[in-house]
């Protein structure tokens, strides 16, 4: 009990004086530690590394963001897909477009001015006639 007593005489006080909008910047970011303002400001005095306690209900509050969060992915990730088979749906009938017209430039050739169609080079042209098949001509 006489080692607690001659430590209590060993203690020194410093005070200082706050502005309202200091004491209550120092009152929040010692809340936010679950500190007294008066040991938030000793441990920051002496240049100790003050680290916020995680609470439990924070951890709640995160799953929710988390929630609402994964939420939003899965909505985005629905979304990209519906994109992804319009974008895919639109390249095949692209190409299928893509073929009659290629096919038609090659056929034009053996048009003649009256509109008939040179059927003596057309029927060389093998490669024409497949093509015409695919698409059902």
């Amino acid at each position: 009990m006489g080692e607690l007593k001659s430590n209590r005489t060993n203690q020194k006080a410093i005070t200082f004086k706050l502005t309202n909008e200091e004491y209550k910047k120092i009152q929040d970011l010692s809340a936010y530690c679950h500190m007294s303002p008066t040991e938030y400001a000793r441990h920051q005095a002496l240049g100790n590394q003050i680290k916020p306690t995680i609470l439990h209900q924070e951890t709640n509050v995160d799953k929710g963001v988390n929630f609402i969060s994964e939420d939003k992915y899965e909505k985005q990730v629905s979304y990209s897909k519906k994109l992804k088979r319009a974008y895919n749906q639109a390249t095949n009938e692209l190409e299928s477009e893509r073929l009659k017209i290629n096919t038609m430039n090659r056929l034009l050739p053996y048009v003649q001015s009256d509109g008939s169609i040179d059927t003596n080079e057309y029927q060389k042209d093998r490669t024409l006639i497949c093509n015409l098949k695919q698409l059902g001509y």
